[in-house]
């Protein structure tokens, strides 16, 4: 632990637990020390690769190209996705762009009948279709929750204290009123009360090698109620990455682990993978850790023939880190997307560890590098990736299981 980073903790964030007790963590989760749980678990490498391994069955089962709309100025693109969730009721709900030119907020499909259905943005006061920026989706309560900020004036985009929640059935009804919350960073997931579970906007602190957040808890008030200091979020716990030292302005290190990335809500539970070591935790709402589990990764060590380049967007990292992303699945599977160093640099994917809400190993998932996954749904992933053209398509997988298999993956892979 760097002697800065040292320094640099010690703002307790002392949160209350059930019971009444309170639990207080010292700084960002993982940086002052190992993290101590309730329950700890290690898989071995032999372990992970006897579990079964799960890959995705070609041709895709469905593929979803997003169609083409027209500027106000007469230029035309192609519609950006901006999100993606598989519901409860296998229904693959696409968050379009939410800044586009008319005013298709959602794109539902049916994973049984293909059925497709364009869902229009709620409107305002004035009746006209609201404006989205920097939206966010996540599956609850069999439907889904939109978070962003939105207001009707035309296209121009205002920045707003707040921002709007809408809760949506899985196809695509707003029959629930909406509500508010002050500005977040970034939506997670909901628990099952419908809190949200927000990154809080912007940098709790930095400093010249670090850039500290904070997860929070947020819970939506009515549009008719105004939001005082009472309904602000309540921060939960907070994290840390590095800072690129090349930037001149607070920026995380390309390369290096992002744990905004790696964050996900299962049930009550929020899982995390907090530092660039392999291990994923679980917290309760209440900031306390109730479950650590570690895999062995292999070597993660920079190699000594590594460019200055690659050692540069490391951020002077001795190691790179063993994760990349992390995704809740609608069946409460909990995907932690690995790293691998190949071709001279860490590179994410193809293979994502599979834990229960147990913490058990259940399986490695093999996805291709070209495929950008977006979510994971009851045996399906939603994935986007480009054609020869340029054009973007979303490519809805069926996920076979499979017997374990054995095999090694490349080096740091862990198996």
């Amino acid at each position: 632990m760097p002697a800065a980073w040292k320094a640099m903790c010690v703002w307790p964030l002392v949160l209350a637990c059930a019971g009444g007790e309170r639990a207080t963590q010292e700084g960002p989760l993982g940086w002052s020390g190992p993290v101590t749980a309730r329950e700890s678990r290690l898989f071995s490498a032999g372990e992970i690769a006897a579990v079964p391994l799960w890959e995705i069955g070609e041709p895709p089962a469905f593929v979803v190209v997003p169609d083409s709309i027209v500027n106000p100025d007469g230029e035309g693109h192609q519609r950006y996705v901006a999100g993606a969730v598989v519901t409860a009721d296998d229904k693959v709900v696409l968050l379009t762009d939410p800044q586009g030119p008319d005013s298709t907020l959602l794109l539902v499909v049916d994973a049984v009948t293909r059925e497709e259905t364009k869902v229009r943005s709620p409107v305002g006061a004035d009746g006209e279709p609201l404006v989205w920026a920097d939206a966010g989706i996540a599956t609850h309560d069999r439907g889904v929750v939109l978070v962003g900020s939105q207001h009707a004036e035309s296209r121009i985009r205002r920045r707003d204290r707040r921002e709007g929640v809408w809760f949506a059935t899985s196809d695509g009804e707003f029959r629930r009123p909406p509500g508010h919350v002050e500005t977040v960073g970034g939506l997670r997931g909901v628990l099952p009360d419908g809190t949200l579970v927000v990154v809080a906007s912007g940098w709790t602190r930095t400093t010249d090698s670090t850039l500290v957040s904070t997860l929070a808890l947020a819970k939506p008030v009515p549009v008719v109620t105004e939001l005082s200091s009472a309904d602000s979020p309540r921060p939960l716990y907070e994290t840390a990455l590095f800072r690129d030292p090349a930037a001149d302005y607070p920026k995380p290190s390309l390369w290096g682990h992002d744990p905004r990335l790696a964050t996900g809500v299962a049930g009550d539970t929020i899982w995390t993978v907090p530092t660039e070591r392999p291990e994923l935790v679980a917290l309760d709402r209440f900031g306390e850790v109730l479950l650590k589990v570690e895999w062995e990764h292999g070597d993660r060590a920079i190699p000594p023939n590594a460019s200055n380049r690659v050692r540069e967007r490391l951020g002077g990292l001795p190691r790179f880190p063993a994760a990349k992303r992390l995704l809740v699945g609608t069946n409460g599977l909990v995907h932690v997307q690995r790293i691998a160093w190949r071709d001279g640099r860490p590179r994410s994917g193809p293979d994502w560890l599979v834990f229960s809400r147990t913490g058990d190993l259940v399986a490695r998932t093999r996805i291709p590098s070209h495929l950008e996954v977006m979510a994971f749904g009851p045996g399906s992933v939603v994935t986007r990736a480009r054609d020869e053209h340029g054009d973007v398509a979303i490519r809805v997988y069926a996920v076979h299981k499979r017997s374990g298999s054995g095999d090694h993956s490349p080096r740091g892979g862990g198996t």
